[in-house]
């Protein structure tokens, strides 16, 4: 933890990238003599190959991030400013951190500044205040800016006319709801609440409408689920097994679909999701096909990832789907009135199929276990898939 330290006080990084800076430093230990080990690194021991070092970058430095041409505008910028936070662990690539957008990316094409450091306390601009009105003698200051003093010197003789004083409407007439004034005690605890930080789980049991439902609700869950995990049986064949299901038009607000994919080693499930796909299937079987790609991509890396275990899949992986339509759709290449318009990159499924990557099965709806990551299910069905 020193090193973490060390490298968040160079770069002075917030603490909420603590997780990032932990990756980084055991990816650079990785690659670092060791005297425990005769002064080999880890890496080699591990791959059998000396590790290349020409990628590592100062961690928490800026990082210009270059804009691809096809999204960039002629007056747009060529290359975004970043914060260097990693390495990705699944492709060929750095994680960076953009302040101004909250998002991170991962890039090759990136431009490091490792001298720099971003700035974090950037001054905010001040909001101009209200201002009290002030009252002069018993007079408000806001009546006594619309009194105002008239003249008309087309009248004859220059006889000056009467003081007048303009309405003040604003004053007289309220529009809307009327609004408390807070009192200085208010204010005060308003401002303690907002300085106080969060409470923790000492706390919030210290509430006695809390106390009260751990026995009902709480410790009711618990003694129900003890049963519940998953279990890795020793002695089980490494074989990568894979579940791909989706939920057409889950999001009755934007209609879009969900995907969900489960992989299995062994007994034991290890890689899940469940996320809501980026454009809208017009039919079941397009959702489905979409989150068959989905669970391809996934496929690859974790069959690149064991060959890098000593693990390689030999063949082909498996995956389950309980959609007929999706199945053909992944072996055929033509490209016909109900595909055409399917985005060219939910069709990387049909190279990993021909190439023997992955083989795309037919299983029933009651067997496909990647149902629980994409919709709502009977107790009964749920018991038997979970």
């Amino acid at each position: 933890m020193d090193i973490v330290r060390s490298m968040m006080k160079a770069k002075s990084m917030p603490k909420e990238f603590w997780a990032e800076v932990v990756s980084c430093v055991v990816h650079v230990l990785n690659r670092c003599p060791s005297r425990s080990i005769q002064k080999n690194t880890p890496y080699e021991l591990w791959s059998g190959k000396k590790p290349n070092i020409s990628h590592l970058k100062v961690f928490g430095c800026v990082a210009y991030a270059h804009v691809p041409d096809a999204i960039q505008k002629k007056l747009d910028d060529k290359a975004n400013k970043c914060i260097f936070i990693g390495y990705s662990s699944e492709t060929k690539g750095y994680k960076l951190f953009n302040p101004d957008t909250g998002k991170a990316i991962i890039s090759r094409d990136v431009t490091f500044d490792e001298q720099g450091v971003w700035d974090w306390k950037k001054e905010e601009p001040e909001s101009p205040q209200p201002r009290a009105p002030m009252y002069m003698d018993g007079v408000d200051e806001r009546e006594e800016q619309t009194q105002q003093s008239f003249s008309d010197s087309s009248t004859s003789g220059g006889r000056p006319r009467r003081e007048s004083q303009l309405p003040t409407c604003l004053n007289d007439y309220v529009v809307g709801d009327t609004i408390d004034h807070l009192t200085d005690e208010d204010v005060v605890n308003f401002t303690l609440f907002a300085n106080c930080d969060p409470v923790d789980f000492k706390d919030v049991v210290a509430y006695d409408r809390w106390v009260k439902a751990m026995p009902k609700r709480i410790l009711r869950y618990i003694k129900g689920t003890q049963g519940d995990g998953i279990l890795y049986s020793k002695g089980q064949s490494i074989e990568l097994l894979g579940y791909t299901d989706s939920d057409w038009v889950g999001d009755t607000v934007e209609r879009k679909s969900t995907s969900g994919y489960a992989f299995f080693i062994g007994s034991g499930v290890f890689s899940w999701s469940s996320k809501k796909q980026l454009v809208i299937a017009l039919s079941t079987a397009e959702a489905e096909y979409i989150a068959a790609s989905n669970c391809a991509t996934q496929a690859v890396w974790l069959r690149r990832m064991l060959g890098f275990l000593q693990h390689k899949q030999d063949d082909s992986t498996m995956v389950f789907c309980d959609n007929k339509s999706t199945i053909e759709l992944t072996k055929n290449p033509v490209f016909h009135g109900r595909s055409k318009h399917i985005d060219i990159k939910y069709h990387f499924i049909r190279d990993l199929v021909r190439e023997n990557e992955i083989a795309v099965n037919y299983c029933k709806s009651e067997d496909q276990v990647a149902d629980i990551f994409t919709k709502g299910l009977k107790m009964k069905t749920l018991m038997k898939l979970k």
